[in-house]
């Protein structure tokens, strides 16, 4: 953060009336305001609801509940250093979904981001690659390090298939 960045955050929570530390919902609501005026320009927190935003898909949402947001919420709530990491050990570090295309698989992703109050960066496939070598692996790195200063954070990669092809199915240079 810049200095004047900074003192803005600092005058918007001087005048927070509102704000109880016995309260967890206060905390919960300072956190995330400081949050939002924290994180960089092109960054945001998507507001995608799993269950009113997305209509149907009831096994998928009911996957995604299980699988992921359950575990994650569970690992919030324990104590011991060797629970969290038995937990994190649980939870998925990625997911693929697969499809045609306007069937939901980026808003499912950018939800889920929502429920983990996490930021989503959503990098279309065509724009990593480079006719200049090492560039691509290059942008590659800036994602990840963007990732990494607005964490919590889920990478969404688009188009996945424009840059991931399948080993061997080079018809030139590749």
């Amino acid at each position: 953060l810049t200095a004047i960045r900074y003192r803005q955050i600092m005058v918007h929570l001087q005048v927070r009336l509102d704000l109880d530390e016995s309260n967890p919902a206060s905390l919960r609501r300072l956190d995330k305001d400081i949050r939002e005026l924290t994180l960089g320009g092109e960054l945001e927190v998507p507001r995608v609801d799993l269950d009113k935003d997305i209509g149907g898909y009831k096994d998928v949402k009911d996957r995604i509940e299980k699988d992921i947001l359950e575990l994650y919420r569970s690992k919030e709530s324990r104590t011991s250093e060797h629970e969290v990491k038995a937990m994190e050990e649980l939870i998925p570090k990625g997911i693929i979904f697969e499809g045609p295309p306007g069937t939901g698989k980026t808003y499912f992703a950018k939800a889920i981001a929502t429920a983990l109050d996490a930021t989503a960066i959503v990098v279309s496939g065509p724009e990593l690659k480079s006719k200049w070598v090492g560039e691509s692996e290059q942008n590659l790195r800036q994602i990840f390090a963007r990732a990494r200063q607005s964490a919590p954070a889920i990478i969404i990669f688009d188009e996945l298939d424009s840059f991931a092809v399948r080993r061997g199915a080079y018809s030139s240079s590749g």
